[in-house]
């Protein structure tokens, strides 16, 4: 294991220890008890969001209580991933531990990372997942395998659980496929339409929820 991953892990596990921490000191903003009282009333999704946030509340204070500890547990654990992706997209791009480091602490160092990695909102999953999506996109693009168009549909329907703006990372992903020689060719397989198709499949929750909603308001 070289410096740099050394010093990876180490800040990773000391920051996410102190945000374990530092988050029982701070009350709940008013959006954070806004999800949790979606939490209280789990549904397949909700009037001006997605459920994933209310999902991810419901989850972990289910495993503790509905204490500021565990409403906000789910941010921290979904932050730390996306460290972890930062890191492993940053290796991936550029084979230099020392740049994936550094990505991992300048994100650290920005204003709204902080914040998001110790206060639950639809920003922090989607965040994740749309980081995810980048992961396995990569992947696809190192190994050439069909099998990472499914990983990045699951995902990306994930990602609007979250917040739909995660369907705006679609049409960067299919005009970096239109100006690849390389990649191009994915156009006319089955594979990335196929993954839409489970994104659509991943998304329906909230496709019944507003059929059903709207059709109550008849």
């Amino acid at each position: 294991m070289d410096k740099n991953k050394k010093i990876f892990i180490i800040f990773f596990i000391s920051i996410s220890v102190f945000r374990m921490i530092y988050v029982n000191f701070v009350p709940l903003v008013p959006q954070e008890a806004y999800y949790w009282k979606y939490a209280k009333n789990l549904a397949l999704s909700y009037f001006d969001h997605p459920p994933m946030a209310a999902w991810i509340i419901a989850f972990f204070t289910a495993l503790g209580s509905d204490s500021v500890f565990f409403i906000r547990l789910g941010s921290i654990m979904l932050s730390a991933g996306l460290m972890f992706l930062i890191y492993e997209i940053t290796i991936r791009l550029f084979n230099s531990s020392k740049w994936a480091l550094l990505a991992v602490i300048i994100i650290n160092c920005s204003v709204l990372f902080p914040i998001g990695a110790t206060i639950i909102t639809p920003d922090v999953p989607l965040l994740f997942f749309w980081a995810l999506i980048i992961y396995f996109l990569i992947r696809l693009n190192e190994s050439q395998h069909w099998k990472w168009w499914y990983f990045t549909g699951i995902a990306l329907g994930l990602g609007l659980l979250s917040k739909y703006t995660a369907i705006l990372i679609v049409p960067g992903i299919f005009l970096y496929i239109l100006l690849s020689k390389v990649q191009r060719r994915w156009l006319f397989t089955i594979h990335p339409y196929l993954g839409l198709f489970l994104a659509f499949l991943v998304f329906t929750p909230v496709l019944i929820w507003n059929y059903q909603h709207e059709w109550a308001s008849f």
